[in-house]
């Protein structure tokens, strides 16, 4: 059976090939490609029905799939609500330090201006309390 399917190699070669068993690509692949679970029925594979090709279900390890898709999602979430929580500190001291300034500061200049700007100098800048200045603090090192 190894000499029918050249581009995989069974994860346990004990035994021969059936429903449930890993396989694993002998080339590198893409992280869809690695590893796979043969699908094909017991019935086909006993009786050389699958003519040389497995159907199989790709296997993903873990590893590879919070790297690629869940974690950057959850940083991409956790980004957005540190900046919605930045934008809004920022916008009440402002607004409530500078009666002057009706138009609050837009979400793209507030990020910038983090970017460019220490903690310090931000809450100096906007008089903010101690609750404010430790909050934007702690949002400046989490971001």
């Amino acid at each position: 059976m190894e000499d029918a399917l050249p581009e995989w190699r069974y994860v346990d070669p004990a035994h021969p090939l059936s429903q449930g068993d890993v396989v694993r690509r002998v080339q590198d692949a893409d992280i869809w490609d690695r590893f796979a679970i043969v699908v094909t029925a017991d019935c086909d594979l006993a009786h050389n029905k699958h003519r040389g090709q497995l159907t199989c279900v790709p296997v993903v390890p873990l590893r590879d799939y919070l790297a690629t898709y869940y974690l950057p999602m959850k940083l991409r979430e956790l980004e957005g609500r540190l900046s919605e929580q930045l934008v809004a500190l920022i916008r009440a001291a402002q607004r409530d330090n500078y009666k002057k300034h009706t138009n609050p500061i837009s979400i793209g200049r507030a990020e910038q201006w983090v970017l460019e700007t220490s903690p310090k100098d931000i809450a100096e800048q906007l008089m903010m309390d101690s609750s404010q200045r430790d909050r934007l603090a702690w949002i400046h090192r989490a971001g």
